[in-house]
C-alpha cells in the first residue's frame, strides 16, 4: 500500500504463456465481430500514436469494463512492437525510445510485419465467420 491506497494490479489480464486466441474468439461473440475489430483498430492506432517516452495510465485512460481487452490487445501489439512495455502491474503502457539504428531497423521490420499483419487479417476474419 502506499499513501493508504491499494495499490492496483491489471496484469491478471494479460495474453497467457500459452495463448490460443480463445479470448479474442469470445470478444468477437459477445461484442460482435465488426466491435471487436474497430476496437482493436482504435488501441492499435493509440499505441501507434504514443510518442517515445510517453505513456498511456490504463486505470486513468481506459474505461474499467475496457481494460482487460485494452491489456489483451495491448500485448498483440508488444508482439510486433518491441519498442513499447507495459509497467509490472500492466497499469501503464510505454513507448522507448529508439537509437537511430533501432529505429532503421524497426522501420523496415514494420513494413515486413505489415503486409504479414494484413495477411494474418485476412485469414483470422475468415476463420471468425465461419464459427
Amino acid at each position: 500500500m502506499r499513501g493508504g491506497l491499494a495499490m492496483t494490479n491489471l496484469s491478471k489480464y494479460r495474453l497467457p504463456d500459452d495463448d490460443n486466441k480463445e479470448w479474442m474468439v469470445d470478444y468477437m461473440r459477445s461484442m460482435g465481430f465488426q466491435e471487436y475489430m474497430e476496437y482493436e483498430e482504435k488501441v492499435y492506432h493509440a499505441l501507434d500514436m504514443l510518442k517515445p517516452g510517453k505513456h498511456y495510465n490504463i486505470e486513468k485512460d481506459v474505461l474499467p469494463y475496457k481494460q482487460d481487452l485494452f491489456i489483451k490487445i495491448g500485448c498483440l501489439y508488444i508482439q510486433r512492437h518491441p519498442e513499447v512495455m507495459f509497467s509490472d502491474d500492466y497499469t501503464k503502457i510505454k513507448k522507448m525510445e529508439l537509437s537511430y539504428e533501432q529505429w532503421k531497423l524497426e522501420t523496415r521490420r514494420k513494413a515486413i510485419c505489415n503486409r504479414q499483419c494484413r495477411k494474418d487479417d485476412i485469414d483470422r476474419v475468415g476463420k471468425a465467420g465461419k464459427s
